[in-house]
């Protein structure tokens, strides 16, 4: 029941706004594109172009190719999380649910805290000031759509759904039940942020509100002082971060929104692990022997959606396509790769699969 509740989050949430902004342009108010208008205005004064982030690349007539993205040493770890995740797929699909799978989930979870790792170091400083599409852009954005958050943020989701899966797995490590008290708390913080972080963005371009927590947020990523600046205004003091959003920017940060809802499904788990301990899970195994597959696997489609998004974010960022094309390409990859395995557990476990039953125990 909880696999079918996510899929339908992930279907009317993800799927149908990124299809609308695919084959369907945004229109603007007038006062939408004269606020759009200003901002490019600001952006020749205070920003580094092109920044496809903030304007997207249907413009752009020479692309670089796709194969000379892919072949990049950045993509070479997630790409081979992408391809153990499709072996995991078709093992879920088939029903192979053994000691193999298990070897692979695990496989999937250290790639997972690998490219976690390499998510983090992009979103550091030092940035590349010449070429906002060489690496994380370095112009301070509002919000959650700031390239270093987001690449902040998809590094320790990952680390924290790579956690869970592995948690959650029969094969889990009595060492790694032990940090629970340590990494639980985090994880649940991690999973929540997936939504409190978009929802503050569009909070401050709609009301105005939340300037210190949009502030905060980028300031800690890009480890310097970041101030909100109103439309018209320049402070080379500090980094500016600007009041408002652009066309895409807000489309992003809207469907962020989606994805958030749909990656907060995994706190009641975390904070079950973390106040009700092992003895709990056990009780849930004896009764439920399908939970920890169910769980592990619903946890690493965390992981492989996560970082296909990433891939397709990088790429679009190059200029390799539009947003407007790989959003939705990506959400029916991710898609693809979560919804089959998913829908089909059901046929192998059927009744030894509970929703909210096993939080009772």
């Amino acid at each position: 029941m909880r696999v079918i509740v996510f899929l339908a989050l992930v279907v009317v949430l993800g799927c149908t706004p990124h299809s609308i902004y695919a084959f369907v342009a945004p229109r603007s108010t007038s006062k939408q594109t004269e606020l759009f208008n200003s901002i490019i205005e600001i952006n020749k004064k205070n920003v580094i172009l092109p920044d496809y982030l903030i304007t997207d690349s249907k413009d752009l007539i020479d692309r670089p190719p796709l194969g000379e993205f892919l072949v990049k040493p950045r993509n070479v770890l997630p790409l081979s999380l992408v391809g153990v995740g499709v072996v995991l797929c078709e093992m879920g699909v088939t029903g192979q649910y053994n000691n193999n799978y298990l070897s692979f989930l695990v496989l999937g979870s250290i790639l997972g805290m690998a490219c976690s790792l390499l998510e983090l170091r992009d979103a550091l400083p030092p940035y590349d000031q010449s070429n906002p599409a060489n690496g994380v852009s370095p112009n301070p954005r509002c919000g959650v759509i700031d390239d270093a958050v987001i690449h902040a943020y998809s590094g320790v989701y990952t680390a924290g759904a790579s956690w869970l899966a592995l948690r959650a797995s029969y094969i889990c490590p009595d060492w790694l039940m032990r940090l629970d008290v340590v990494v639980g708390p985090i994880a649940a913080i991690i999973f929540i942020f997936s939504l409190f972080a978009p929802v503050v963005t569009l909070l401050k371009y709609y009301f105005g509100i939340g300037d210190a927590a949009i502030e905060s947020m980028v300031g800690l990523v890009r480890r310097r002082r970041c101030r909100m600046t109103e439309i018209g205004t320049v402070d080379s003091d500090d980094a500016c971060l600007p009041s408002s959003l652009s066309e895409l920017e807000l489309f992003r940060a809207q469907s962020l929104v989606g994805i958030g809802i749909v990656g907060c499904i995994y706190t009641p788990l975390v904070l079950s692990f973390l106040c009700l301990g092992q003895d709990w899970w056990i009780r849930v195994q004896a009764v439920y022997p399908g939970q920890p597959w169910a769980e592990a696997s619903t946890a690493f489609i965390g992981v492989l959606a996560t970082q296909a998004c990433m891939l397709g974010h990088r790429a679009a960022k190059a200029g390799v396509a539009t947003f407007s094309l790989v959003v939705p390409v990506f959400t029916a990859v991710s898609l693809v790769l979560g919804i089959l395995p998913c829908a089909v557990i059901f046929k192998w476990f059927g009744d030894n699969i509970s929703f909210f039953e096993y939080y009772k125990l």
